[in-house]
This record gives structure tokens, C-alpha cells and sequence, in this order.
């Protein structure tokens, strides 16, 4: 959501989610993590040179930030930081249950949100194939695509799509760790929701203190909510205090609707229960106080 109010200011190129361009020199089906370690040159040079190359392409103005969000960069935090120094990282937290019901969802493609006005999982096979296709372009034209991973996306993409169709839900969604993959048989698919979002809460509880207190802004999904302005102008003062944000602001305000989404079917906090405790110590520890 963030991303999308952001690039209504007008003054940000939005990179969707290029999770295929960090994972072109390490590509696994089952790890999306890099380490400090997996660094080297020629790959810090590609994911330049691609992010470039999307920045002239799609920028309307020189002066235009670039803004990316990909959810697996919660697994790659220290990797980032060796291609990008200087880069400002947003974390946006948000209660368990709201981030459990929305990874399900998109495990299932199935509707939560009453304010819907379709179920995706109903829409016709054309239509998804339709769907599928522009994101494909979409990645080609990013660069996202080589004739490196060509075969492992069509393959991985495809295999998930039939295990959609045929059990409701996809093999695997969302950021890829090894265990949770090679155990998704063995697993609920609630228990492969909380353990994803345990390994992320890990990942960001060793790596947030590399990154330069200057260089990271930590908020609430409820101050987006509830208190928008004030949020708003704090995000755009961080990424750049000297630029004058208030244009930007009314941009946003004319043309992206903030409102919260009442959860139809919340997740099941029950089953989150023996995890909850040290899951809340080291969410408060991020920042987020519950």
C-alpha cells in the first residue's frame, strides 16, 4: 500500500517488485535470502545497471527518487547495503493478525476484504492468463528476465499455477526460505504463514542495526490509517528534508484514497498462540509496541 500512495506524489519511479533481478545470480527455487557473504562485483553491477536502466525509462523528471518494494529484501538487508550504501529503508509493521490474514490471501488468491468486488480466484481462465502475461512483459521489459533464468521463471511459475488450480492454493507464495519450501507438504498452510513471518521478524531483529540510524524510518500501518498527514509528511521529510513536499501531499490526497480494509475471515490467532510471546518481544524491540 505504501508504495502505491508514494507513487502518487509524482515525484517517485515504482519498481514493483523485482525479486528476479536479486535473485539473477544466486537463482534458487527454494532461498530468496543474500548474505553480505554472496556479494560480488559483476552482480552489484547488473542490479545497477538494470535499475538504471528502469529509472530512465520510466522516470518523468531527472529529479525523480527511486522507490522499490519487494517483500523478500527483509532477507537480504546486509546484500543491499553492499550495492547500495546510501540507499533509505522504510518498515512499515502491522498487527499479526492483519499480516497473517494478508499472506493467506495471497496464498489462496481468496477473498478477506469485504470491500472486494471480485474474487480473483473466480475470474475467468483468460483473464488470468491475461493477468500472468503482463506481468511476464512486465519483468522482460525490467530486465528481470535473462536467458540465464528464462527456463527456472517459466518453470516456477507454471508449476504453481497447476498446483493452483488443482488444490486452491499456490505451492509456495512470498518470500522463499529453504525449510518452509522443502517442508510445504508436511505443513498447514497456516503454520507456513506464521513461520514466514517469524523468519522475517528474525532476519530484520539481526539486520536492522546495520543499517545507519539516518538511513531507516520504522512506522505503524495504523499511522498511515489514522493519522495520515502527519505520517506522510514524516516519510517524505525523511527521504529528502530539503524538498518541498507539499505539492506532493495534495497529489496523494486527490488521487489515492487511504482507508482501511475491515477484515472479513482474520486470521486465527489460536494457532499463533505457543510462537506469540517471543514473537511480540522482538516485534517490540523493531519499534512496534502492540
Amino acid at each position: 500500500m505504501l508504495g502505491k500512495i508514494l507513487n502518487h506524489s509524482g515525484r517517485f519511479t515504482y519498481f514493483i517488485e523485482p525479486n528476479y533481478l536479486w535473485r539473477r545470480y544466486k537463482f534458487s527455487k527454494t532461498e530468496d535470502s543474500l548474505h553480505k557473504n554472496d556479494y560480488n562485483e559483476k552482480h552489484s553491477m547488473f542490479i545497477k545497471r538494470n535499475f538504471e536502466k528502469f529509472y530512465m525509462k520510466n522516470s518523468s523528471s531527472h529529479n525523480n527518487i527511486l522507490l522499490e518494494k519487494t517483500p523478500s529484501n527483509c532477507l537480504r538487508i546486509r546484500y543491499i547495503l553492499e550495492v547500495f550504501p546510501d540507499a533509505k529503508f522504510i518498515f512499515l509493521f502491522r498487527n499479526f493478525s492483519d499480516i497473517l490474514t494478508s499472506i493467506k490471501y495471497q496464498w489462496t488468491n481468496k477473498i478477506f476484504f469485504p470491500q472486494e468486488n471480485h474474487d480473483k480466484k473466480n475470474l475467468s481462465i483468460l483473464n488470468q492468463t491475461s493477468r500472468k502475461l503482463n506481468i511476464f512483459k512486465r519483468k522482460l521489459s525490467n530486465g528481470e528476465i535473462t536467458l540465464a533464468n528464462f527456463l527456472p521463471f517459466i518453470y516456477e511459475n507454471i508449476s504453481n499455477q497447476i498446483h493452483y488450480n488443482l488444490k486452491g492454493e499456490y505451492f509456495y507464495w512470498g518470500p522463499r526460505v529453504t525449510h518452509l519450501y522443502h517442508g510445504r507438504n508436511s505443513m498447514t498452510l497456516n503454520d507456513i504463514c506464521i513461520h514466514q513471518l517469524l523468519v522475517c521478524i528474525e532476519y530484520l531483529s539481526k539486520d536492522l542495526n546495520y543499517i545507519d540510524s539516518n538511513n531507516k524510518h520504522i512506522l505503524r500501518y495504523e499511522d498511515i490509517i489514522y493519522n495520515t498527514n502527519d505520517t506522510l509528511i514524516n516519510i517524505l521529510n525523511f527521504i529528502d528534508q530539503d524538498y518541498d513536499w507539499s505539492r506532493s501531499i495534495e497529489k496523494i490526497q486527490k488521487s489515492y484514497n487511504i482507508h482501511h480494509k475491515p477484515i472479513k475471515e482474520p486470521f486465527p490467532l489460536k494457532c499463533f498462540k505457543e510462537y506469540y510471546p517471543a514473537a511480540i518481544d522482538r516485534y517490540e524491540k523493531l519499534g512496534y509496541h502492540i
